[in-house]
């Protein structure tokens, strides 16, 4: 189905959302690569467009980020309040179901948000990221939407809305699993690609649901990874390896003499930490297998 505008407003829309993602920013060097800081005009009002409106709260958002860092509040929350109004625009216009419904949900995320926002922290700092990230997520989906529009796709045009909204919420997890290190909302996240990979599999083609069927398996063992209290992931020799380790030298500490011991607790703390590096770096690696997986059989369609 091809969305209802003119053929130059719509390629200037994708070369604006191609130079959006090309030029990395500062404030991305910590969440996500490849999204470019825009120039923000004194305007506090969103433009006509989902698109741009989208935008607008990005760039908001991203200026109440940097004056919270300054301390200055104030300011914070008025960059917020123009942000929820351009969220609110975009809920009404922007070209899809999708990225209108979140953009809605965000803008009350936010405005909730907003009102505790009375002191500096750094659980603050973080959920102001992740609104940032959520948006960009948001703008990625309209972005991917414009430009598969273009294609025949009139069977598998449900399948591609399914997958693009499971490719937008594994974008807005990796936030969760490796900037803010937030394992339930990353999980969260992760369920949401799962429910939207189940609906694409109900009504791809048998080709595609296979894919779609082995994917879901991945995102289902990459969710295992990071749920609290699951062990059955960590089965490869380094992890098991500085599992026993750490065994090992709780043993030694009961029988060591004092001065020993520090020197125990010591490795052991490192030993610790690496364990945990190692485990985040299968999350990681399994996590970008997943968004190439998923990338392929959405430029199958």
């Amino acid at each position: 189905m091809l969305i209802k505008m003119s053929f130059k407003s719509a390629i200037l829309i994708v070369m604006s959302a191609l130079f959006l993602f090309s030029i990395p920013s500062a404030i991305l060097a910590e969440a996500v690569s490849g999204t470019s800081q825009i120039n923000t005009s004194n305007k506090n009002t969103p433009e006509n467009t989902g698109e741009s409106a989208l935008d607008d709260a990005r760039q908001k958002i991203e200026k109440a980020i940097n004056y919270y860092k300054e301390g200055n509040l104030g300011a914070s929350k008025h960059n917020l309040d123009i942000a929820i109004a351009s969220l609110n625009k975009a809920a009404q216009d922007s070209a899809t179901e999708k990225a209108r419904d979140e953009s809605r949900k965000l803008g009350i995320k936010i405005d909730e948000f907003k009102k505790k926002l009375n002191s500096a922290s750094e659980q603050h700092e973080n959920s102001l990221m992740r609104f940032w990230h959520q948006t960009v997520s948001i703008i990625k989906r309209e972005t991917d939407h414009l430009i598969h529009s273009y294609n025949e796709l009139s069977v598998s045009e449900k399948t591609l809305k399914y997958l693009l909204d499971a490719k937008m919420h594994l974008f807005m997890a990796q936030h969760d699993l490796f900037v803010a290190h937030n394992d339930e909302d990353a999980i969260d996240e992760l369920n949401n690609v799962l429910d939207y990979l189940d609906d694409a599999s109900q009504v791809a083609k048998p080709s595609i649901k296979e894919k779609i069927i082995k994917l879901t398996k991945n995102i289902q063992a990459l969710k295992r990874q990071i749920h609290p209290g699951q062990e059955e992931w960590k089965n490869n020799d380094l992890v098991l390896s500085l599992k026993q380790a750490v065994k090992n030298l709780a043993k030694a500490k009961s029988i060591a003499s004092p001065q020993i011991m520090l020197r125990i607790e010591s490795l052991e703390t490192e030993i610790q930490s690496l364990r945990a590096d190692v485990e985040r770096s299968n999350i990681k690696h399994d996590y970008e297998l997943s968004i190439v997986k998923l990338k392929k059989i959405i430029y199958e369609l």
